[in-house]
C-alpha cells in the first residue's frame, strides 16, 4: 500500500529575503553613484584639480590652444635707476604701428620730469588707435593722494578674521569709483610671486599693475577672495593668495622678451615697407609690458598666471544641468538589465569623448570628472545589473 504524502510548497524566508534585497540593492547603487557624480562636478567646478587636470591633458598629447604672448619689451636703465623717457616715447611709437591687445607701462617713471612732453603724447596717440595703455602710479610726494582704480572684488572673511587681521598690504591713497591709476610694486620680493591686490588707507581694494594684465579681456569679471587665502577666477581657477599676491611657476612658454634695439631695427624696416608676417604676428594681441630687464621674473610669473586664467569653463548653470543629466543616465544603467545598460554605457562614453574633444577646441577643460564617474556607475549596472520585478 502506497502512502502519498501532500507537501505544502513553502517559500523559505531567505528566499524571500534575497528577492527584497535584491530589489533594494539598485535604490541604494542608485544613491550612491549620484553622490560620487555630484561630489565629482563639486570638485570640477571648484577647480581644485585644474593645475592636474591640465598636466593629464598633456600627458595624453592634448593641448589647449596656447593664450595670446606676454611680450616684455626691455628698455635699459639710466643713472637714476629708471629708463629713460625718450626710450619709451620711441617704444610706445613703435607699438602704435602693431597691434598689441594690451600695453603695461611700467617703467616706474614719474608723471612729470623732464622731456616727457613727448612721452605724454605718443599715450595719447597710443590711446586714439583703440590700444589699450596702462600705467602705473609712482607718487613723488610720500603725502602725495593718488586715486587708484578699484577692483571689483567679492571678498568673503571668515567669521574670526576683523578688520584687524587684515591681511593686504596698505597703501597710501583712495580708491573712488572715478580712480583710474594702477599701483606699481616694482620688482617681486622673492622669485615667482606676483602682487597683485592691496588695501588703501581708506579701506578699499586697489589691484596692482599686474592685476589688469591677468583679467585681460574680462576685467569686470566676478572674482572672489575667501578669508584672504584663495583666489578664484572667473574659470574657477583657485590660486593661493598671500600679501596680496600668489606665486606662481615662471614659464617660457608664450613669453618672449625683447630689447628694444632689436624692436627699433624690426619697426624701422617695416617703415621701409620690408614684409616681416612672423615679427607682426607676434604682437597681435598681446600683451606687452614695457619695463626694465629685471623685470622679467614678474612677467615669467604672469604669463605663467595668464595660461591658468585663459582656460575656459563651464558656468554653474551647465555644470547643474550636465549633472543631473549624468545622474539621470547612471541611474538608468543601475535600474536595467544587461544588454540595455549596455548601451546606456556607450552612450556616456562616445558622448563624453565627444564632449570631450568639442570643448578641448573651444578652449574649455572638459568635464572629465563628472563624466567619469557616471560611466563607473553605468559600469556597475552592466557588471552587476539588478532583475527586473515580475
Amino acid at each position: 500500500m502506497s502512502l502519498y504524502f501532500l507537501k505544502e510548497e513553502t517559500t523559505p524566508p531567505a528566499v524571500e529575503n534575497a528577492g527584497t534585497q535584491e530589489r533594494r540593492h539598485p535604490l541604494a547603487r542608485i544613491l550612491l553613484a549620484s553622490v560620487v557624480i555630484l561630489v565629482a562636478a563639486g570638485v570640477q567646478a571648484s577647480g581644485l584639480l585644474l593645475p592636474q587636470e591640465i598636466r593629464l591633458l598633456r600627458l595624453l598629447g592634448i593641448a589647449f590652444p596656447p593664450p595670446s604672448p606676454t611680450i616684455l619689451l626691455t628698455l635699459a636703465t639710466g643713472e637714476n635707476g629708471h629708463p629713460d623717457p625718450m626710450e619709451a616715447a620711441l617704444a610706445l611709437r613703435g607699438l602704435s604701428m602693431l597691434h598689441p591687445a594690451l600695453i603695461l607701462h611700467a617703467t616706474g617713471i614719474a608723471p612729470a620730469t623732464e622731456s616727457n612732453q613727448l612721452l605724454e603724447g605718443l599715450k595719447e596717440q597710443v590711446r586714439e588707435r583703440g590700444i589699450p595703455l596702462i600705467e602705473a602710479k609712482v607718487a613723488k610726494d610720500p603725502a602725495e593722494t593718488v586715486t587708484y582704480r578699484p577692483v571689483p572684488l567679492c571678498r568673503y572673511r571668515t567669521p574670526g578674521q576683523t578688520e584687524g587681521k587684515d591681511r593686504l598690504p596698505v597703501v597710501s591713497g583712495s580708491a573712488p569709483p572715478e580712480g583710474t591709476a594702477r599701483y606699481f610694486p616694482g620688482e617681486a620680493t622673492r622669485p615667482g610671486f606676483l602682487p597683485l591686490l592691496f588695501r588703501t588707507t581708506t579701506r578699499e581694494i586697489a589691484g596692482s599693475l599686474w592685476w589688469d594684465a591677468l583679467l585681460q579681456g574680462s576685467p569686470n569679471a566676478p572674482v572672489w577672495l575667501v578669508a584672504d587665502r584663495f583666489l578664484i577666477l572667473p574659470n574657477h581657477t583657485v590660486l593661493l593668495f598671500t600679501e596680496g599676491g600668489t606665486a606662481a611657476t615662471e614659464t617660457t612658454e608664450g613669453f618672449h622678451p625683447v630689447p628694444l634695439d632689436d624692436f627699433l631695427l624690426r619697426i624701422e624696416e617695416k617703415e621701409r615697407g620690408s614684409l616681416s608676417p612672423g615679427f607682426d604676428a607676434l604682437w597681435d594681441g598681446a600683451v606687452v609690458v614695457i619695463g626694465p630687464s629685471s623685470l622679467e621674473p614678474a612677467v615669467r610669473s604672469l604669463t605663467g598666471l595668464r595660461a591658468l586664467a585663459s582656460r575656459g569653463a563651464l558656468s554653474l548653470t551647465n555644470q547643474l544641468i550636465l549633472s543631473v543629466l549624468l545622474v539621470a543616465l547612471a541611474a538608468t544603467a543601475l535600474s536595467l538589465i544587461r544588454r540595455p545598460a549596455v548601451g546606456v554605457a556607450l552612450l556616456i562614453l562616445l558622448g563624453g569623448a565627444a564632449a570631450g574633444w568639442w570643448c578641448l577646441h573651444q578652449g574649455i577643460l572638459p568635464p572629465i570628472l563628472p563624466w567619469i564617474a557616471a560611466l563607473a556607475g553605468a559600469t556597475a549596472g552592466v557588471l552587476w545589473p539588478s532583475r527586473r520585478r515580475r
